[in-house]
């Protein structure tokens, strides 16, 4: 009986541990639903497409918390120097002009690791102001 309960309770902490490690985001499928909005914040399209759009709303409802939104803004950041003619007004419009609500702010010179917990337009406004 004794080493039964050994393995269960290794079974028990990895079933708790497990999903914590499997859940952390991953920039890739968010990226990659972002790609057709290049178009819009690059070449001065119109308005961004549908496709463009839906990869906007997908993103945000892939970012679950904090962490996520920390982990995305990285990811973004890292990169944008490289993608030619790049427009930050137009991405900072991005989400409202899909119709999309994000709950992290959006600027060309924020700080990641101050992305706070929760987010408010004024939380948006002080990011943009202090970066």
């Amino acid at each position: 009986m004794g080493r039964l309960a050994i393995p269960a309770a290794t079974v028990a902490a990895l079933l708790v541990i497990l999903p914590v490690a499997i859940s952390a985001f991953d920039c890739g499928p968010a990226i990659r639903q972002l790609v057709p909005c290049l178009p819009y914040v690059t070449d001065g399209s119109d308005s961004p497409s549908t496709n463009c759009c839906n990869g906007v709303k997908t993103v945000s409802d892939m970012v679950k918390d904090r962490s996520d939104r920390q982990t995305l803004c990285e990811c973004l950041m890292k990169d944008k120097d490289k993608i030619p003619n790049l427009d930050m007004e137009r991405i900072q419009g991005l989400p409202a002009n899909c119709g999309v609500q994000v709950d992290f702010p959006i600027g060309p010179n924020i700080n990641c690791s101050t992305i706070p917990a929760t987010f408010t337009l004024e939380t948006e406004l002080i990011q943009l102001i202090i970066y």
